[in-house]
């Protein structure tokens, strides 16, 4: 099993242009990893490179148990993402949607299903975990398993991708910009839903409000210009000061 990931000098060029510069992280099994940063720091581009979306310009990542560098596809079976923006099919009704993000072999090409997937009351009970329905019901969402993705609001359809994405069974959970779109209350369990789930497997995420991100991260990098300028976990985490980075990145 893949586990204990090493990122060893992670750079990646657009063109001319180098994005992420030698990046050197060792990620642990478990926790809620933050990553922050100004725009353009390479947030995204970093969850790019660990979900197998783009290859490095250099470097690779590795495995404790692994000699050799790990593929793409090896990445994509260890990790899954959400998207800042979000990708879903409009057409599958709730129910169908996460069916198939927990039992994705059982599936056809979710775009293509050529019998729909029924949902009974019988059903959700012994498919939706509490934590589910609690974020759910967070987005009056509690009733709506036979609706269309395409009639909910947006704030909606996030929580129904953020459920799919923890109902997923891989070992680690890409999450860029999760709590945008949300209101105050629905942010609130899905923070503490988004813990829970940090305590069993590796969570990696980026979110610019860093009052959420003191609230959940075990611990948070800093990026800034393609480089990482901070590391802070634990007490430290209540006394960082992002403004300095920030302010520094701009006098460079």
């Amino acid at each position: 099993m893949i586990s204990h990931l090493m990122l060893n000098d992670i750079t990646v060029h657009f063109g001319s242009t180098k994005v992420l510069n030698r990046i050197k992280l060792q990620l642990p099994s478990n926790g809620i990893l933050a990553l922050v940063g100004p725009n353009g720091a390479g947030k995204s581009t970093l969850l790019d490179v660990l979900s197998g979306f783009i290859n490095t310009s250099g470097g690779c990542i590795n495995s404790r148990q692994l000699t050799t560098a790990l593929t793409k596809k090896e990445l994509q079976s260890f990790f899954v993402r959400l998207h800042q923006r979000l990708v879903i099919p409009h057409d599958l009704t709730v129910y169908e949607f996460l069916h198939i993000a927990k039992q994705p072999k059982k599936a056809t090409s979710p775009l293509q299903l050529s019998n729909r997937i029924v949902c009974t009351e019988k059903k959700i009970k012994e498919f939706v975990p509490e934590w589910l329905i609690s974020l759910l019901l967070s987005a009056n969402l509690q009733n709506s398993f036979d609706k269309k993705i395409g009639e909910l609001s947006y704030g909606q359809k996030r929580i129904v991708a953020i459920g799919a994405v923890l109902l997923s069974s891989k070992s680690g959970i890409l999450l860029d910009e999760p709590m945008a779109g949300l209101s105050s209350a629905t942010r609130k369990v899905a923070l503490e839903v988004i813990k829970k789930h940090g305590a069993k497997r590796l969570i990696l995420i980026t979110e610019h409000d860093l009052d959420t991100v003191k609230k959940m991260a075990d611990e948070l990098i800093v990026l800034v210009g393609g480089q990482i300028a901070g590391k802070y976990s634990g007490n430290s985490l209540a006394q960082i000061n992002l403004l300095g980075h920030f302010l520094d990145s701009n006098t460079k």
